[in-house]
């Protein structure tokens, strides 16, 4: 994604690599309607800033592509502000994971409009981070990370 980003193209491969998470770690009943990439270009900015000063601490830094699940409505707000570790459902801190299906459980707590009877829509949020733990950040286990930072 570092070759595209900034750019509003959305390349095959990239959009292929994000529906291999989602078919590897969802259940096969899940189907996914659409893959898009939001472009936030003031948060990007800060994330490369962030990058840039992280590598050179100690060389590459640690970047992950993690999963955010949150209610629909919640998630139009993140889609529109950005992640906020301030309001996290379990306690500070933004929590991200590799496992689609997790993140789903948190999404199904606010479920989207209805596409037929017991049939719902529901996002997730595919996050670039770098955690650090000087900055609070931690490995939960099992992958799921807890981020302190809004960059």
């Amino acid at each position: 994604w570092k070759q595209n980003r900034g750019t509003q193209e959305f390349p095959a491969a990239e959009q292929e690599g994000v529906m291999a998470v989602i078919r590897e770690t969802m259940p096969s009943e899940v189907q996914v309607l659409s893959v898009n990439r939001l472009e936030h270009p003031q948060r990007l900015s800060n994330f490369v800033q962030l990058e840039g000063r992280r590598q050179d601490r100690v060389g590459p830094p640690r970047e992950y592509m993690l999963l955010h699940g949150a209610p629909w409505k919640a998630a139009d707000n993140i889609l529109e502000k950005g992640l906020n570790p301030e309001y996290g459902h379990l306690g500070r801190g933004t929590w991200l994971g590799q496992v689609a299906e997790a993140c789903h459980s948190y999404s199904s707590k606010g479920p989207g409009p209805a596409r037929s009877p017991g049939v719902h829509l529901y996002r997730m949020l595919l996050v670039a981070c770098i955690p650090d733990y000087r900055d609070g950040d931690e490995e939960r286990g099992f992958g799921v990370w807890r981020i302190q930072d809004s960059s």
